[in-house]
């Protein structure tokens, strides 16, 4: 419709895109078209059909690939083209991307609650995280455009830094026991502590607790929206936190409750050390989110 793949050309086509109602018609339809295949990638209700059966059955190692660089590839992309090519033309997306976020937001935790397997809870928090880092794209500060780049930046790290380390445990445990169901990790607090400890951290840090570093990811998503008057979205990312605590706990739980302790899983200690390092970044960038923040700036 715009006659041009250049990022820059299509977002000056769009703006004569109005005088010509059949050139308009064209990019609403492939802006639609690629809102479509983008919720796909990074698993947005109701595009998410796929995660958890693609989740649970793909080797660990690669669900925790998919689960955290791919779809952080595709939150770049999103980021790019709709808020460099589409900003001049919210109305052909906002809207619909309103209801996408809203609606992963609240299926993603509504249904992980339920799940049997901690692979199919991670699928489906993952897609809830992904309605929380679709709001950042659907209401960017365009006054300070720099301020939404290191909020996404900091959401994007904190969840793939967590959901990283959170498949590397389950992946030791698969190894181990030959199960993945909430059952393989009861005990684990006795027979490893310090695996046990580690994906406690990790489900903090994608509850956002404090003084994890997915408390300040969710902490500034919050604070921009509100900088903006959207209380209702904040409400609304907040119920959703709020029902996630249930099934992040239940893992906790899981780990540390009862009095048996379960197998002991045996990892190198190269592997341990480099497991633990990547963890300690949850603390550590919790209690000094400016770093992430400085980063973020940089991408400018």
């Amino acid at each position: 419709a715009t006659g041009s793949f250049d990022l820059g050309e299509i977002a000056q086509g769009l703006m004569t895109a109005y005088n010509n109602p059949s050139t308009l018609f064209l990019s609403i339809a492939g802006i639609l078209l690629i809102l479509a295949g983008l919720s796909f990638k990074v698993t947005a209700v109701p595009f998410h059909f796929w995660a958890p059966d693609v989740y649970e059955g793909a080797p660990t190692i690669i669900s925790a690939f998919m689960s955290t660089f791919v779809k952080t590839a595709a939150f770049i992309a999103f980021f790019r083209l709709f808020i460099i090519c589409f900003i001049n033309v919210p109305f052909a997306w906002q809207y619909q991307l309103l209801f996408i976020a809203a609606l992963t937001i609240l299926t993603g935790n509504i249904i992980a609650v339920s799940q049997p397997n901690i692979k199919r809870t991670l699928a489906y928090s993952g897609i809830a995280q992904a309605g929380y880092i679709l709001l950042i794209i659907l209401f960017p500060n365009m006054q300070a455009i720099g301020e939404t780049v290191s909020v996404l930046f900091i959401y994007l790290a904190s969840y793939s830094v967590s959901t990283l380390i959170a498949f590397t445990v389950v992946y030791h445990v698969q190894k181990a026991k030959n199960d993945y169901s909430f059952e393989a990790f009861r005990g684990l607090g006795k027979s490893n502590p310090g695996l046990a400890i580690v994906l406690s951290l990790s489900m903090l840090s994608l509850a956002g607790i404090p003084p994890t570093v997915g408390f300040f990811a969710k902490f500034f998503l919050f604070k921009s929206m509100l900088s903006m008057g959207l209380l209702w979205f904040v409400l609304l990312a907040i119920l959703g936190s709020l029902i996630s605590l249930y099934y992040y706990f239940k893992v906790i739980i899981s780990m540390f409750g009862g009095d048996e302790a379960g197998v002991k899983i045996e990892i190198k200690i190269s592997d341990r050390i480099v497991l633990y390092a990547i963890a300690s970044l949850i603390i550590i960038l919790g209690l000094m989110p400016e770093i992430l923040l400085q980063l973020g700036s940089l991408i400018i």
